[in-house]
């Protein structure tokens, strides 16, 4: 008597296997570092609720985050680390990895954050925060390789604190993230495009782009601004663009601002006299 032949479902439905194959992968944020060797990273993370654990990979035992408490850790070895975080990651409400050697972030999903901090690190390529809405602060300056920042389309809310200042990066799009407050985007002389929403922008307190080769900033786009500084200083702008910056600030009727354009672009021409006395009748400052 013949047995009956066993079938094994993975060889014979190969479609199977892929289904099955993928079934228990967990989300993970994975976080590349470059230390050298007795290097303290530390990454604060900030969540309402679960767990959220991190393997630093290199040997030593995974360890539970504590929510707003910074959790750091001794790389006794230079090298590169792709750090794993995983857990509740939609509850995570805050990232903050200053100064940690952070060379790439991938795999990044979150809640809204009304935190993100990166400054100071080796961040090298794209940033991709398209599953990480943001709100309130976001400060990825003073990193030198950083060419792109991708944010998420919808879900963002006011950011008031914006940071992206010695970077490379060649455009910043905000068309999905509302402005105001202060703004740095400063010694970039590869940045070429600067894209805020067209409405739902807050008030600028603090504004300074200047040392990139963009064009005249379309203020009128943000909510009054009363009392305001700007630096667009050293944009290497023609005349037309000096005047047509003067002009479009004159119509937005702000009053009692600083403003510093003399530096680094070329002189205005009497085109923008009108625009240019308006501004100083309104309490103006111009250097």
């Amino acid at each position: 008597m013949m047995g009956r032949k066993k079938i094994n479902p993975y060889l014979d439905r190969p479609d199977m296997y892929v289904i099955n194959q993928y079934q228990n992968v967990v989300d993970k944020i994975l976080v590349t570092m470059t230390p050298t060797a007795s290097f303290t990273a530390g990454i604060t993370l900030t969540f309402d609720s679960g767990t959220l654990t991190i393997d630093w990979k290199d040997g030593s035992a995974p360890e539970n985050f504590t929510s707003d408490v910074e959790k750091t850790h001794l790389y006794a070895s230079a090298g590169t680390y792709i750090a794993e975080i995983s857990g509740n990651l939609s509850s995570i409400t805050s990232f903050d990895a200053d100064t940690s050697k952070i060379a790439l972030i991938s795999g990044f999903k979150t809640g809204l954050l009304t935190l993100f901090d990166l400054v100071n690190n080796v961040y090298n390529g794209v940033l991709d925060l398209s599953n990480a809405p943001i709100a309130i602060s976001c400060n990825v300056g003073v990193n030198s390789n950083l060419t792109q920042v991708i944010f998420a389309s919808s879900g963002n809310s006011l950011v008031t604190f914006f940071v992206g200042y010695l970077t490379k990066v060649s455009t910043y799009d905000f068309t999905n993230v509302p402005i105001g407050g202060v703004f740095y985007a400063y010694i970039i002389s590869t940045l070429t495009t600067l894209t805020f929403a067209p409405s739902g922008n807050g008030a600028l307190t603090d504004f300074r782009v200047y040392n990139t080769n963009i064009p005249p900033i379309d203020f009128l786009v943000f909510a009054s601004s009363n009392g305001s500084s700007i630096r667009v200083s050293g944009n290497s702008w023609t005349a037309t663009e000096h005047d047509n910056q003067l002009i479009n600030l004159d119509a937005t009727g702000w009053i009692n601002g600083t403003l510093n354009i003399i530096a680094g672009n070329t002189a205005r021409t009497s085109a923008s006299d009108a625009a240019y006395n308006n501004l100083i009748a309104k309490g103006w400052t111009i250097t």
